[in-house]
């Protein structure tokens, strides 16, 4: 379970899925490690909670996701989409995104700038199989990632679209006056 706070000031999706910063250094979001953890154990459910998501206009810094989210189909057993992040960020930033995702070092080679992974897949283990998928297809929606988001209605938020509101399963919980919930808790 991650739970990630939406800030105000989110217009894109960089703070959530990543960027790249004015030295060409790809640095990852918020909910990379934690997607990446849903890959690294695929039959664990992992729950991500966006945490009153309209402080922001969820269109802005959610669309890249919504989108993904339309392009999910089922393969055989597996679903796939399309990348949220795109596998050329893997390759080109190689060299400091796995070791920065794995909290592992990657070799330098004199001849290439990185060291073939192959050589050493004993070593790395499912993290190296893991990447090597990121590098081919980019990173998509795990099957086992479930994310959830909360909002409070009132007039210092953002509304959502409908086109929001069609993409998601809503349990709308209404309080009635006077009325102390969870009092026993």
């Amino acid at each position: 379970y991650k739970l990630v706070s939406v800030r105000p000031d989110w217009s894109d999706s960089s703070d959530l899925f990543g960027h790249v910063d004015l030295n060409q250094k790809f640095v990852p979001g918020a909910v990379i490690d934690f997607v990446k953890q849903a890959e690294l154990n695929p039959t664990k459910p992992y729950f991500l909670c966006l945490d009153e998501m309209n402080l922001a206009p969820v269109e802005q810094y959610f669309a890249e996701f919504l989108s993904v989210l339309e392009s999910r189909k089922k393969e055989g057993e597996e679903i796939t989409s399309e990348a949220l992040i795109d596998a050329s960020v893997f390759k080109k930033h190689e060299a400091t995104l796995f070791a920065e995702l794995f909290d592992k070092e990657v070799e330098k080679s004199s001849s290439y700038g990185v060291a073939d992974l192959t050589e050493d897949y004993a070593h790395y283990g499912k993290e190296y199989e893991v990447y090597e998928r990121l590098k081919q297809e980019g990173l998509r929606i795990p099957k086992n990632l479930i994310v959830i988001g909360t909002v409070n209605m009132d007039e210092t938020t953002h509304q959502f679209s409908r086109k929001v509101i069609d993409r998601a399963m809503t349990i709308e919980m209404n309080i009635a006056e006077g009325e102390q919930p969870f009092k026993d808790f």
